[in-house]
């Protein structure tokens, strides 16, 4: 017979809502475990002008000049914070790391999580599972383009965040001038804060506020915006707001919305992303119903959530769908349709005819995500190599050859960043990165390759001079380890370009088979606009543990 005492501490660490905590907290620790084995200290494609020129440019400014500098655009938005954080890093360590802010940044999404879980908390909606299905929906790598990316996790995640205590701070009846503040500042981190003034209106309306308080609302909103829009009129950057692809003004609102459905690619991803978004939209209605005859605060917030991202949707449809639905429903932006499936789990879990019964219904459905969110972890494995390489590869030739072989030549702000960066010490490229020391202490082997170079129209990669050349190579392969890599080397009389590699993806069943993430053979692509107009020796660089090795043809 067991004493009170062990009943007591078996019921307590052996219950549900225990085990379910638990596994959330490990959860958590394996997401921010994959964030630092794959986020690189290294600028990442706008941190070169966004971060590293900018704190370059600024880190011995007075205050005063620094003040002024926050509100500098950075093409169509203001990233105040990003700057910001820059900054006091610089100040706080005397150099930039950008595995750091992706790391600090991604804990934005833990505090986005603990408002989901007080939200869940108000609706009663107490169940342990119910919650790990709102997180794991809410917090996986579907969105790793921003998460791994230290200018958009400091602007399009914290949006996310200050955008929330926005409508709380409005829901809850906090001073005006408080969510004031909070819109401005969302405004001022990236531009889809922008949509915080319509949705503080519509809730303000819908609590039945006095009309003094309506246009002060409206009064401050049209002021901010219009600073905003002349802060960008003042610096004005070409193709900003491209308007394109109208005619499919609803379905990419629908895919935008219901992009974390895109399990699939082309058109049938797309297709799954459109339907999620429907039901998802059509969900909102129903909680937007219950509003109606039952106000609730809670319901409240999950709605004006909703309306936030569905606004934000609406500029992203028009301004970003020139070039099709792979935009809108690319990982750039997925964290909005992340949030937006979340509070569609809460909302389904709040209703109590649903969450007593179909217990089955409930087990499937949870099954469902979390074969989903595994699924998404090794799919965006090759994503991460991948991008590795590329920004490894792009640095080097950013720093020593004054180009990124793409767009970016001698004058251009990228390069000037790079260079000036690395000379003033605001930013230090760690040893494991350093490829122009890695291909001189390679061991140089001469094998018989039988690499094929090719070239090709570049139209379908929106470049506009140049050929595009492909080189593969049919006896290599893709390492798998995070900080393994093979690279393409050009070698024009000495003088080194370098070019990432990839490959296709095996199956799942040829992963287990082979044990290898990767298929046989390795391709390499770029635009030869950049490269020298001369003859040029092919040759591989492959980094691993023990050794670097730069395979040569005899």
């Amino acid at each position: 017979m067991r004493s009170p005492f062990i009943d007591f501490y078996f019921e307590r660490f052996f219950s549900e809502q225990f085990i379910w905590k638990a596994a959330l907290w490990i959860y958590l620790g394996i997401y921010f475990g994959y964030v630092w084995t794959y986020s690189l200290n290294i600028p990442y494609n706008d941190d070169f002008t966004a971060l590293l020129g900018y704190v370059v440019r600024f880190k011995d400014a007075p205050f005063s000049e620094q003040l002024k500098s926050l509100l500098l655009p950075h093409n169509e938005h203001i990233i105040c914070a990003t700057r910001i954080v820059g900054l006091v890093q610089y100040t706080l360590l005397g150099k930039l790391n950008f595995q750091w802010l992706i790391l600090s940044g991604n804990l934005l999404l833990v505090v986005e999580l603990s408002i989901l879980y007080g939200l869940c908390k108000r609706l009663a909606v107490h169940s342990g599972f119910y919650f790990f299905l709102v997180s794991i929906v809410f917090i996986n790598p579907q969105y790793s383009a921003t998460t791994f990316w230290a200018m958009a996790v400091w602007s399009n995640i914290l949006v996310l965040v200050v955008g929330t205590f926005t409508i709380l701070s409005l829901v809850y009846e906090f001073p005006l001038w408080l969510s004031v503040v909070l819109a401005s500042l969302s405004m001022f981190s990236i531009g889809s804060g922008i949509m915080l003034w319509p949705v503080g209106f519509t809730i303000l309306w819908l609590q039945g506020n006095t009309r003094v308080k309506l246009i002060k609302w409206i009064f401050c909103g049209v002021a901010f915006v219009l600073m905003y829009f002349s802060i960008l009129a003042s610096h004005p950057t070409p193709d900003t707001f491209i308007v394109g692809n109208l005619a499919l003004f609803p379905i990419n609102i629908l895919a935008f919305i219901g992009s974390f459905g895109a399990l699939a690619g082309g058109i049938l991803g797309q297709a799954m992303a459109v339907l999620l978004g429907f039901l998802l939209l059509g969900l909102t209605l129903k909680i937007g119903l219950d509003y109606r005859k039952a106000p609730n605060r809670e319901l409240l917030v999950l709605i004006s959530l909703v309306l936030f991202v569905f606004l934000t949707a609406c500029s992203i449809a028009i301004f970003r769908s020139e070039k099709g639905l792979d935009i809108v429903v690319g990982s750039r932006y997925k964290q909005y349709s992340s949030l937006l499936m979340a509070l569609g789990l809460i909302m389904v879990f709040q209703l109590k005819n649903i969450t007593n019964q179909y217990s089955a219904a409930k087990a499937i459905i949870g099954g469902v995500l979390v074969i989903v969110t595994f699924l998404s972890y090794l799919r965006d494995i090759g994503y991460r190599l991948s991008t590795r390489w590329i920004t490894t590869a792009a640095y080097y030739n950013t720093l020593h050859n004054h180009t990124d072989l793409y767009s970016e030549g001698p004058t251009s702000e990228v390069v000037k960043a790079a260079t000036k960066g690395h000379q003033t010490g605001v930013f230090i490229l760690p040893k494991e990165y350093d490829l122009s020391q890695k291909i001189l202490t390679a061991t140089q082997i001469s094998v018989n390759l039988r690499s094929k170079i090719t070239y090709e129209s570049p139209e379908k990669f929106y470049e506009k001079a140049g050929r595009y050349l492909s080189v593969s190579e049919p006896r290599l392969a893709i390492p798998l380890h995070s900080t393994e890599g093979i690279y393409l080397v050009l070698n024009y009389a000495n003088r080194y370009y370098i070019v990432s590699t990839s490959s296709r993806r095996n199956s799942l069943k040829k992963m287990w088979h082979d044990k290898s993430y990767f298929q046989q053979g390795i391709e390499a692509e770029t635009i030869d606009t950049m490269l020298p107009k001369a003859p040029f020796k092919v040759a591989w660089l492959e980094i691993k543990h023990s050794s670097t090795q730069l395979f040569l043809n005899p």
